[in-house]
């Protein structure tokens, strides 16, 4: 007859330990991999969540970068023409520099000039008024406005506050390079400074427009390329 080996109390309240001590363990086990699977489906929710709406938003944004890009390597080469003639433009002969009137500060956008404005370059003398270095309504501003000896001028902007800019008080006289009715640099103490109508500076800023503009819109239409294809493979799995 087989013998049959009997528990002690001791042993018994032991394996009955142990097996509560491994129930318990699967009892956690299974509480934390059900969170788990909550958290991954929350954060799986949040993403695609994100996902639509950023391809809902470069469906939007890349037209405008395509479009700002176009108009910007568009007038590249309307600015480069305007940045050669005004290279090439001579300095006004006294008769010329005396019947030139006053810039009035006006922006052009095409390179083909006023016949009625000398197409040579000229000084005159301003006054400078209410300078304004600093934040301003859209930003940064860096301005100030001219007074003409004869009542003409405007407000000019400039890309910095150096290196006359910052000097300047209100009533300072300074020298203006005017080109086409256009002050395109001033001077004031042996200084010199270009105004945002510089023709040599928009001639570049075009070019780096044009291409920060179509890099941002190529970056955005691969980004969402990747996020619809994601939702795309999320909904067929879905759908199985």
């Amino acid at each position: 007859m087989p013998q049959i080996h009997r528990q002690t109390p001791a042993a018994a309240a032991r394996r009955r330990r142990l097996h509560a001590a491994r129930d318990r363990h699967a009892r956690r086990a299974r509480f934390a991999t059900a969170q788990q699977l909550r958290e991954a489906a929350r954060r799986t929710r949040l993403l695609r969540r994100r996902d639509r709406r950023l391809v809902i938003a470069y469906l939007f944004a890349i037209p405008v970068a395509a479009l700002f890009a176009v108009v910007a390597f568009t007038q590249a080469p309307v600015d480069r023409a305007a940045a050669r003639a005004y290279r090439a433009a001579p300095e006004c002969a006294d008769a010329d520099a005396a019947a030139a009137p006053e810039p009035e500060m006006r922006y052009l956008w095409s390179p083909v000039p006023d016949p009625q404005l000398p197409e040579c370059i000229h000084q005159a003398l301003f006054r400078a008024r209410d300078v304004r270095i600093g934040d301003g309504g859209g930003g940064k501003e860096f301005s100030a406005r001219l007074e003409g000896t004869t009542g003409g001028g405007g407000r000019v902007h400039f890309h910095g506050d150096g290196p006359v800019l910052r000097r300047l008080h209100d009533g300072d006289p300074v020298i203006g390079r005017v080109w086409r009715d256009e002050v395109v640099s001033i001077a004031a103490d042996d200084r010199t400074q270009p105004t945002t109508a510089d023709p040599e500076d928009d001639a570049s800023s075009d070019i780096a427009a044009g291409a920060a503009f179509s890099a941002a819109g190529f970056a955005a239409l691969l980004d969402a390329t990747r996020r619809h294809r994601r939702l795309t493979v999320h909904a067929r799995h879905q759908a199985t």
